[in-house]
C-alpha cells in the first residue's frame, strides 16, 4: 500500500534526500528542517520490552542492591559528565525537595543523581521489565505514559527527558502530551548533538541506527518540534568535546564497524540469532568495569596525553560533546 512520506517534525512532503541505507531502512534528511529519520519510521510494540529483557547491561545492574546501584550511577555520572547541565539547572531553578519527573527513565541512572542533588525523583517508563527493575531499587516509577500519569501522584516542578526523543516516531505528539499534561512545568531534554564530533567524523556508536535510533536531530528541527508542542522559550546548550568520550566511542565504532564489519542494533545485541555479535558485546560489557577501573587508576595520564589535546582541537573547530542539552518552557 502506498503512503505519503512526510517529515515527522515539520510535516513537509517530497523534500528529502537519502543519507544512507541500513538493513531494511533508508535514512532520509528533510531539506526543510534538517531532521534525519528512518524510513519506514517505527518499531514493533514489543521491541523495547524484548531488548531490555535480554540486555546484558540490565542483567549486570540487576545484581546490584539499591545502595550499590546508586553508587554505580554516581560513578557513571562522574565519568561521563552527561548529567552536569541538567543537575546544575535544577539546583539553580528548582527548590530543594521538589518533585522531578524523569520521562522515559530507562534503566534509571538519572534517578539517583536527582535524589543526590536534593530532589525527589519519579520515573515514567513504558517497559515493564525496567519498571520492575527500578522498583526493586526502591524508586517510584509509573508504568505507562505521561497521559496516564496518576492524578493522585505528586505533581512535578521539573521534567527531564534524557536521550529519549531520538527513539520516538512521533516526537511532536510525544512532546505535546508532556506540555498538555504539565503546561507550566519546565522541560530539560537531551539528545545526540547535531554538532557532535562523533557524528561529524562518522564515528557513530552501534545503537545510532534503527530500529533503536529513529531520528537524528538538527538544531532547527529541535526548535520546530518544541514550538509545535507549545513551548515558547527554548535554549540549546552545546558543551565542549569531553576527553573521556573519545576512547569509548572510537572503541565501539572500531570494534563493530571496522573489525566485525557490522553495525548491530539493540535487537541484535540482545538476540540469540546473532550469538557471535552478542557474545563479543557481552564479553566487552563483562570486562568493562575492570577496564574502567584500570583506566581510572593507572592510565589517565597516558590517555590524557592524546585525548585532552584532541578534545580541545575538536572543540576549537566548533564541534560539541555527544549530546545537546535543551531547556524549554
Amino acid at each position: 500500500m502506498l503512503y505519503e512520506l512526510r517529515c515527522p517534525v515539520c510535516r513537509q512532503a517530497d523534500a528529502f534526500s537519502d543519507v544512507e541505507r541500513f538493513q531494511q531502512w533508508t535514512i532520509r534528511v528533510c531539506q526543510t528542517c534538517g531532521l534525519q529519520f528512518a524510513d519506514p519510521l517505527g518499531t514493533t510494540e514489543t521491541y523495547y520490552e524484548e531488548t531490555r529483557r535480554k540486555s546484558p547491561s540490565l542483567s549486570s545492574l540487576g545484581r546490584l542492591g539499591p545502595d550499590q546501584f546508586r553508587h554505580s550511577a554516581r560513578r557513571w555520572a562522574a565519568r561521563s559528565r552527561r548529567p552536569e547541565v541538567a543537575i546544575r539547572w535544577l539546583r539553580e531553578h528548582v527548590p530543594p525537595g521538589a518533585i522531578v519527573l524523569d520521562v522515559g527513565c530507562g534503566a534509571g541512572l538519572f534517578l539517583p543523581l536527582i535524589e543526590q542533588a536534593g530532589f525527589v525523583p519519579i520515573g515514567i517508563e513504558i517497559s515493564e521489565t525496567l519498571v520492575n527493575f527500578l522498583r526493586a531499587k526502591e524508586f517510584r516509577v509509573h508504568l505507562g505514559s505521561v497521559e496516564d500519569y496518576p492524578a493522585q501522584w505528586p505533581q512535578p516542578q521539573a521534567i527531564m527527558v534524557m536521550e529519549v526523543i531520538e527513539h520516538v516516531p512521533d516526537p511532536v505528539g510525544f512532546l505535546r502530551a508532556i506540555r498538555q499534561r504539565f503546561p507550566t512545568v519546565p522541560l530539560l531534554l537531551s539528545t545526540p548533538s547535531p554538532r557532535s564530533w562523533a557524528a561529524r567524523l562518522g564515528v557513530r556508536p552501534a545503537v545510532d541506527w534503527p530500529p533503536n535510533h529513529l531520528l537524528r536531530w538538527s538544531e532547527q528541527s529541535l526548535r520546530i518540534a518544541l514550538q509545535s508542542a507549545g513551548y515558547n522559550s527554548i535554549e540549546l546548550s552545546f558543551g565542549p568535546v569531553l576527553s573521556q568520550e573519545i576512547v569509548p566511542t572510537f572503541s565501539s565504532w572500531l570494534m563493530f564497524r571496522r573489525v566485525l564489519g557490522v553495525v548491530p542494533t539493540a535487537r541484535e545485541l540482545s538476540s540469540d540469532e546473532r550469538s557471535g555479535v552478542r557474545w563479543i558485546y557481552s564479553l566487552l560489557f563483562r570486562f568493562y568495569p575492570t577496564a574502567v577501573w584500570l583506566q581510572e587508576r593507572f592510565l589517565p595520564s597516558v590517555l590524557s596525553v592524546v585525548t585532552v589535546p584532541m578534545a580541545r582541537l575538536l572543540s576549537a573547530k566548533g564541534l560539541s560533546c555527544l549530546s545537546v542539552d535543551v531547556i524549554a518552557r
